[in-house]
């Protein structure tokens, strides 16, 4: 009917080589319109004929040269487009083939025409400063005299791991983030600007990155630090400047300070002997008196020494003499003296008063839970301890969180609490909430008097 007169109106054959066709491709037009043009231009059967004959029943010739196989019509899957990711990968490559150099991970803000905005965005995301920069080094300069704070200075190089390692693990740390806001000017530059190479040249950094601190009054450099450096390791470091601000007069000697306590971290000290007791240098003495033979007349046996050699027996007699009679006198006041009093009933022990310090402190909430803070605490031996509160529990519960972690605190040696910037009072209203102390999500410093 109608798919007939369609094939015979699109090929233009006849209507028994159409319904050859359509028998052979099922009553499928667009199959049999395909198997006509397939078969046309090919020598032999006309399409008609071949459509008829069935693949099992093909026959040789006289020259064994198979049938043709039956036409097939198929549809190809699509070309796959190379992603963005093969793209950039390919360009890398033939880069590096070029021998140019290129940075493991663009620096961030530069032109990211080569890489898709989704990788270079999440890229950017991973290894981005948490840090905020006060603009040009000038302005960090005003910034930090006005603000009464050291310098931090951050030089970068995209073309090092290290560079975004930085970003990504140190600067990321949420105590030195604290750390940094409060007691410092933060300021980074990328190798490459004017800027970097400048500060480079000035302070004579050979490797990056690298960790500088700086007096914002005279530009000194007094404490570096290059390639990678542990969180942990830097807020070490940095201790020294949390006592004192640039302007004040014990950061005159800082320098100096520092230096100190570079030298004795790269040698550590030989351990001394233990002190004698009495008893043991009053043995001490009579050993070396005796050394050199079985008694203190031993060396006048010797017939060489001559009257030189009796003198000297005669004063080693004598000073014999002595440590034997003050041996005996010592020992005759501690017989007179009588027993020791006895000794005064020992109070708690430090086991007992922490743990009852801990049991004083309220629960810590859960994290998100509404009302809530963080505290965190820098012990006088640099240990750090964070804790989850409510903004309504009083500071009673800082100190009862110091006595249960510190046990000189434990052991009733008097401390402070007071907030970690220079010149800082003691907070000693143990009544005040957190947050009217101020101190929600703020790191505090504890000090032994």
């Amino acid at each position: 009917g109608e798919l007939l007169a369609n094939l015979m109106a699109v090929t233009g054959c006849d209507h028994e080589a159409a319904v050859a066709l359509l028998a052979a491709t099922g009553n499928d037009l667009e199959g049999a319109v395909g198997l006509h043009f397939a078969t046309a231009d090919q020598p032999g059967p006309s399409s008609a004929a071949r459509a008829n004959v069935p693949a099992s029943a093909a026959t040789y010739d006289e020259d064994a040269v198979r049938a043709p196989l039956p036409a097939k019509i198929d549809r190809l899957y699509a070309v796959q487009q190379p992603s963005q990711a093969d793209i950039s990968y390919s360009r890398q490559q033939q880069a590096t083939r070029n021998g140019r150099a290129q940075p493991l991970v663009q620096p961030f803000g530069g032109d990211a025409k080569s890489q898709s905005q989704a990788d270079q965005g999440a890229l950017s995301q991973m290894f981005k400063c948490p840090l905020t920069s006060q603009g040009s080094w000038q302005a960090a300069i005003q910034a930090a005299r006005s603000d009464c704070k050291w310098l931090l200075l951050n030089v970068q190089s995209a073309t090092q791991f290290a560079s975004h390692r930085l970003n990504r693990d140190t600067w990321s740390h949420e105590t030195l983030q604290e750390t940094v806001k409060g007691m410092f000017v933060f300021h980074q530059a990328q190798d490459g600007s004017h800027e970097a190479e400048q500060l480079a040249a000035s302070y004579k950094l050979s490797t990056l990155p690298a960790i500088l601190v700086l007096d914002p009054l005279t530009g000194a450099k007094l404490y570096e630090k290059s390639g990678w450096v542990d969180p942990e390791v830097l807020l070490e470091d940095l201790l020294p400047f949390f006592d004192h601000g640039p302007s004040d007069p014990g950061a005159v000697g800082l320098s100096q300070k520092m230096a100190k306590r570079k030298a004795h971290t790269a040698t550590t000290p030989s351990a001394l002997p233990p002190a004698l007791s009495e008893e043991d240098q009053m043995a001490m003495a009579i050993a070396m008196s005796m050394e050199g033979g079985d008694g203190p007349g031993a060396a006048a046996g010797s017939g060489a020494a001559g009257a030189g050699g009796g003198a000297a027996d005669d004063h080693e007699d004598h000073a014999y003499e002595q440590m034997i009679h003050k041996a005996m006198l010592a020992q005759s006041q501690e017989q007179e003296a009588g027993p020791a009093p006895p000794a005064a009933p020992e109070g708690p022990s430090l086991v007992q008063v922490r743990a009852e310090a801990a049991a004083r402190l309220p629960p810590a909430p859960e994290q998100g839970t509404a009302g809530t803070c963080r505290v965190a605490l820098r012990q006088p031996n640099g240990d750090r301890t964070q804790r989850m509160f409510l903004l309504s529990d009083t500071m009673q519960a800082i100190h009862d969180l110091v006595v249960s972690i510190n046990p000189e605190a434990a052991g009733g040696r008097a401390f402070t609490i007071s907030q970690n910037r220079p010149g800082a009072e003691p907070l000693t209203n143990m009544a005040q909430t957190l947050q009217e102390a101020g101190v929600a999500g703020e790191m505090l410093m504890v000090r032994m008097v």
